[in-house]
């Protein structure tokens, strides 16, 4: 046996088999659980021999959890850190290059600056063997035409460095600010494995978050709402996702314990207090709650709703959209005026039962194709009502205008106020609609104050015990229509009034 196969031997004797031991350094991730903040990574190995795992930092040690299948067994396990210097995420590995390229052509230059001024000293302390005029006037002559080009040179070069040191700087920087934490040390995981069948490893990371993004779109002559969500996630792990991706609108809640109701006691000077069952969160207890079965894109649970997608993330930290899924809601469009407010109506889209949860995000909001504003939903329950304002609409107004002004023929008596206004509504638009008008009565505040005199025309459609007066209006395209709203007000003499 010659000595390389010996060695190979010894090394199938020692590891298991070669295959085992060389593989799996640093392990690809398989899938993600993400919560709104924090992850728990999954990973997966073949059983049989032994094989080193390199960790980043960013991952909790006590957390890391294994799954056997088959008839793989763990014999030993151990858990090392070590240095690794140039240590860098395969989504950074092209800004580490251009780095380096940077740095290199950085210090290529200031060698050759520093030639260069060596060139020029050099040149300035020669002392030429001069053996007539003509030779000195000759030397001359050179030694400028040399000394010219050496100085153009280096200005060339020091401008050249400059910005190749800025360069440098800018890139280092950026490359520095994407690295995940500690990224010059690695953890080392060595696993000595025996059996047939894979070994799961589940870990838990921080640096890793997620949240809600959705897009709205209104169709305004049907009331159809065609909706997307997506998941916007960053994560700093040092280690790529590309895979299954499941989203969690819930982290799990630590040391939760069944509620007891202590007896209650009295007694002198003594305090009993009560533990509230529920301590400071660790990687370690969050993985029992952790990986749950994948399944068709949303599931609602009774303390959680997880969704399901795919697809890359890196690990430097740069923000990514997933698609989650698309889905459409018939909604009740309304264009509501409030005068009294502004004079645009507002495009408000109401959905009367919900058939699905909507997550508490951001929202892109869009009428007919055109992007309208954005808005914050507020997180809603399946079968929940939900009213949604898509943004104004310009050529639908209602402007208000007082009748009578606020002194002179107002006044009617020192206990008496006269108030007076009229709405003008317009519809600028070129199809009929409905438009909702809102205004408002004042509302004794105490019972000597007496609202008199109410004349509305024409009369609302409705009127709360808030006195708010709500008129729907059926418009032509183009048509205008007026609302005229007086009242008196009735009041104890020699008090002033204010409307709040």
């Amino acid at each position: 046996m010659n000595r390389k196969i010996f060695f190979l031997a010894a090394l199938v004797a020692l590891f298991g088999t070669v295959q085992a031991c060389a593989g799996e350094r640093t392990p690809e991730v398989k899938a993600v659980d993400v919560y709104p903040s924090g992850a728990v990574m999954h990973f997966e190995i073949a059983a049989g021999g032994t094989v080193d795992l390199e960790l980043p930092l960013t991952i909790d040690p006590e957390s890391i959890r294994f799954q056997l299948s088959g008839t793989a067994r763990i014999l030993d396990s151990s858990m090392r850190t070590v240095a690794q210097v140039g240590w860098v995420p395969s989504a950074l590995a092209d800004l580490a290059e251009e780095v380096e390229r940077a740095r290199t052509e950085k210090d290529r230059l200031s060698a050759r600056l520093e030639a260069l001024e060596q060139a020029r000293k050099h040149l300035e302390a020669a002392v030429p063997e001069i053996s007539s005029p003509g030779d000195l006037e000759a030397y001359i002559d050179g030694a400028l035409s040399k000394r010219e080009t050496i100085a153009l040179k280096i200005a060339e070069t020091t401008e050249a460095l400059s910005d190749a040191r800025t360069q440098y700087e800018i890139l280092e920087k950026e490359l520095k600010s994407r690295l995940p934490r500690e990224n010059d040390k690695l953890r080392v995981l060595t696993l000595e494995t025996v059996g047939e069948g894979t070994i799961g490893i589940l870990a838990w990371t921080s640096d890793a978050a997620w949240q809600p993004v959705y897009q709205l779109y209104l169709n305004s002559r049907t009331g159809l709402i065609e909706g997307t969500l997506q998941a916007m996630l960053s994560q700093k792990s040092g280690l790529d996702w590309n895979g299954d991706i499941s989203l969690h609108t819930v982290r799990p809640r630590q040391g939760l314990v069944t509620p007891q109701l202590d007896p209650l006691v009295v007694d002198y000077r003594e305090h009993f207090f009560r533990d509230a069952g529920e301590f400071p969160t660790r990687g370690t207890e969050m993985l029992k709650a952790a990986a749950p079965e994948l399944s068709d894109r949303i599931d609602e649970g009774l303390a959680d709703v997880r969704m399901e997608t795919s697809g890359f993330v890196p690990g430097s930290g740069d923000k990514t959209n997933l698609d989650v899924g698309v889905f459409s809601i018939p909604a009740s469009m309304e264009l509501v005026c409030v005068p009294e407010i502004a004079d645009e109506a507002w495009t408000v889209a109401t959905i009367e039962e919900l058939d699905r949860a909507i997550l508490k995000a951001a929202a892109d909001l869009y009428i007919d194709g055109k992007q309208t504003g954005t808005t914050i939903l507020e997180a809603a329950s399946m079968g929940e009502r939900m009213v949604i304002p898509f943004g104004k609409t310009p050529l639908v107004t209602a402007s208000r205008e007082e009748l009578l002004p606020r002194e002179g023929s107002s006044w009617i008596g020192k206990d008496r106020l006269q108030k007076g206004y009229m709405i003008t509504v317009t519809n600028g638009l070129d199809r009929p609609l409905e438009i909702v008008v809102r205004d408002r009565l004042p509302v004794p505040a105490k019972e000597e104050i007496k609202i008199e005199n109410v004349s509305i025309d024409p009369e609302p459609s409705e009127k709360d015990d808030k006195g708010i007066l709500t008129w729907r209006l059926e418009m032509k395209g183009g048509e205008t229509k007026r609302l005229n709203v007086m009242y008196t007000i009735r009041f104890k003499g020699g008090k002033d009034l204010i409307f709040r």
